[in-house]
Order: structure tokens, then sequence, then C-alpha cells
């Protein structure tokens, strides 16, 4: 009766349940590269710890610095963008972000079937980074106008190559703000924006990515990065916050 009762007074607030969360937000298929599994929004941090962190498993969809580190609004997390050793054209995931949240715990729904020993996070918000070094050519050229399977192009002759950076997590119900940041070890920064975290399962159109403020993706092309690590002679990172939960503009009166 009790449970009953929370049930009914979460939906009167406008609150979904986890059932009704899940249901809501059909699975979707691993945005790492080649791997065309479904999964889950419930399950997202299980498939990426299973399928693609796992050492064991023969899997190369992920970049070889890939950690899970949790983190909680306002900290600032740095990972190293090695870009040099980054393949063409693949989308890989440079660390995941076990986020604690704002401490509101119905922004997404739990993680399930967790191994143990990550157990405790199942209430965090595991949000993906993802990275892929491309060329302008490979990204204005239309999927239908791509070279097939059997035909040779020399990607790495390509001019124009670029990295671009966005933020995924399972279906959220309140929008989460970001800032990205490109720095180098003396701490000189190149590039700071600020995103959105996005859901895995949506797709960004490439003409709303170039023909507007893009709320999702940083990118910077590689001759500024060559810039800033100073031809070698500086590391580079990505400066990542989590700023949390954007809170609704109060209304003007009339």
């Amino acid at each position: 009766m009790g449970n009953a009762l929370k049930r009914s007074t979460l939906r009167s607030c406008g609150t979904m349940t986890t059932n009704e969360q899940e249901d809501a937000y059909p699975p979707a298929v691993c945005p790492i590269d080649d791997c065309m599994e479904l999964v889950a929004h419930s399950h997202l941090l299980r498939h990426i710890m299973s399928a693609h962190m796992n050492s064991s498993h023969p899997s190369k969809l992920i970049a070889e610095q890939t950690q899970l580190r949790e983190v909680t609004t306002g900290a600032v997390t740095l990972l190293m963008l090695d870009y040099h050793r980054l393949p063409l054209g693949r989308d890989l995931c440079l660390a995941v972000l076990i986020w604690r949240g704002d401490g509101r715990w119905d922004l997404s729904v739990p993680q399930r079937d967790l191994s143990q020993s990550v157990q405790a996070l199942s209430l965090h918000v595991p949000v993906l980074v993802m990275v892929c070094r491309t060329t302008w050519k490979s990204l204005l050229t239309p999927p239908c106008s791509r070279p097939g399977p059997n035909e040779r192009r020399d990607v790495d002759r390509e001019l124009g190559k670029l990295l671009l950076i966005w933020l995924l997590c399972p279906a959220i119900r309140r929008p989460v703000a970001v800032t990205l940041g490109i720095i180098n070890s003396e701490l000189k920064c190149q590039q700071r924006q600020r995103l959105l975290l996005r859901n895995f399962a949506t797709r960004v159109h490439i003409n709303h990515f170039l023909t507007a403020p893009d709320p999702y993706f940083l990118h910077i092309e590689e001759e500024d990065l060559e810039e800033l690590c100073d031809s070698g002679q500086s590391a580079v990172f990505l400066e990542l916050v989590i700023n949390g939960e954007l809170q609704p503009q109060p209304q003007l009166a009339n």
C-alpha cells in the first residue's frame, strides 16, 4: 500500500517511476564505433564495462587510456589528448565519468546488473567522453557518396584534420551543462566551450552542426592542436567540468 501510494504521488508530481522511464526510452545501438549491440539505458554502464573495458575482450573500440572516474558537480577532470595516436574516422570513448549528480535521483534510470565492485555506482549517471579524429572531407561527404568498402582512399593524406569531442549519457529528464576546454601542460587554453550532455540514443545531423551554434560538439583543428603543443614540446589535455542541471529561468511578470 505504501509503495502504491508513493508511485501515485510521484505520478501526480510529474515524476516518472523507474519502470516508466525505461518504457519511455527504448534500447539503442551502442555509440562506440562499429559496435552494433542494442543497449538499454539502464545497462549502458554494464555494457561499456563488459564489452569495451574488459582487457580480455578482443574489442579495440576504446582508447587505451580509457578509465572509470567518479566525478562531482564542478570538479575539474583532465584527460590527455594523444590525438596523433587516434585512428581516423572512428568514434572512440576516451573515458567514462561516473557523475554523482546534483542529489536528485530521478534525473536518469538507475544502472542495473553491475558487478559487486561497482554496485554502489548504480544511482550515478555514466557520462561517455567521446572523441573522433576525422577530416572535413569525411565530415561533409554524404553517406551515399562515400567510397565503398573495396574502394581505396588515403584518408591519412587528406587535409583539414580535426577532432570532434562530445559527451553521451543515458536519457536524462533535465538538461545538464558541461564545460570543455583544450589546454596544454602550461595551462594555456586554446578553446573553451559550454555544451550539454546528450542522450546516447539520439543522432545529430551534420547540417545542424554546420549551420548553427552546436550545443553538443566541440571541434578543434589539428593545426591548432599542433600550435598548442608547440610541435610536441607540450602535452595537450581535455579539461572537463560537469556544471550540473540547468535551472529553469523564472518567468517575467507581464
